[in-house]
């Protein structure tokens, strides 16, 4: 759930560190999963997954962050962009739930650090 390549919309990252990255992913995952185990996932980027379940359905979603680099007054910095992940048979809910993770977690890093152009 990244910006598609050659479309208009600029890639972005967000200047956060490792652990601020780790801790909103944290977050926004147990905010949204709540009462629903979370477990970590380490590759091929850090993050977290949670599965839904509704009788004899199911849906997976991974939410991670991907080192990046972003150009800040013609300087590199260093970031992260969030990926989130979905896979199942809860189509609908699913992909409603995964995009709802995808707008909070940019919602809430950019509040910790505004958007920055990913530098190519």
């Amino acid at each position: 759930m990244a910006p598609v390549a050659g479309s208009a919309a600029p890639a972005l990252m967000y200047p956060l560190s490792s652990e601020q990255a780790d801790r909103l992913l944290a977050t926004v995952m147990a905010g949204e999963f709540a009462g629903t185990p979370i477990s970590r996932v380490d590759l091929p980027n850090p993050g977290y997954t949670a599965t839904m379940r509704v009788l004899l359905d199911s849906h997976q979603i991974t939410a991670v962050r991907v080192p990046a680099r972003g150009m800040r007054d013609g300087a590199p910095v260093d970031g992260y962009y969030f990926e989130v992940q979905d896979a199942g048979t809860l189509l609908f809910s699913g992909k409603q739930r995964a995009r709802k993770v995808f707008e909070r977690l940019t919602h809430d890093a950019g509040v910790l650090a505004p958007a920055l152009p990913q530098a190519r």
